[in-house]
């Protein structure tokens, strides 16, 4: 497990890395001939690397909790009921900007009053994790479907995208971290 973690987030840290490393160079190098909009730009681009790089730092810290048992106690002791449909609006709202950027829409139909037991912060990352995907490789101008179905023991949550997908040859590997 150790190993296939520092493989795996040696492998995430790369890109950001990377690019916050090319773009320095390149303020160092033509800060007196870029235009404000480059320069906006490319500002942009790495305070969106910086924060790719604390949210990997936070899995990194989340994943040792677990691993260690840490946090898996208090795990068990939280079984809060949890408002689907309210953390999905949230989400929603909190991320509208990015959704506006690319032009997507975003339908939710879901019961008001439909609820887990969980917590609620790490079901807010999952969605969060899904939605950003769908913003990320959602074709511009598409949409985002979100529905939940409530079945006899469980809630199931479908959200949709008109993004390119993932090819079926590749759906095993996803969830398998040894693979990159």
């Amino acid at each position: 497990m150790k190993q296939q973690l520092l493989n795996v987030f040696g492998h995430e840290l790369r890109t950001p890395l990377s690019i916050l490393h090319g773009y320095s160079k390149i303020l160092e190098q033509s800060q007196d001939t870029l235009d404000k909009e480059t320069t906006e730009e490319i500002f942009l681009v790495m305070q969106e690397s910086v924060d790719r790089l604390v949210k990997l730092s936070e899995d990194l810290l989340l994943t040792v909790y677990l691993d260690s048992g840490v946090a898996s106690i208090a795990l068990e002791s939280i079984h809060e009921p949890i408002y689907i449909k309210h953390i999905l609006e949230n989400l929603i709202y909190g991320m509208s900007d990015d959704f506006e950027r690319r032009n997507i829409n975003v339908e939710l139909d879901m019961d008001d009053e439909q609820t887990v037991d969980g917590h609620s912060p790490y079901l807010s990352d999952l969605f969060k994790r899904i939605l950003e995907n769908a913003i990320k490789f959602g074709r511009p101008g598409g949409s985002v479907q979100i529905e939940a179905n409530a079945l006899p023991e469980e809630i199931q949550i479908t959200i949709e995208d008109d993004g390119i997908g993932i090819a079926p040859e590749k759906m095993a590997l996803l969830l398998n971290c040894s693979n990159k």
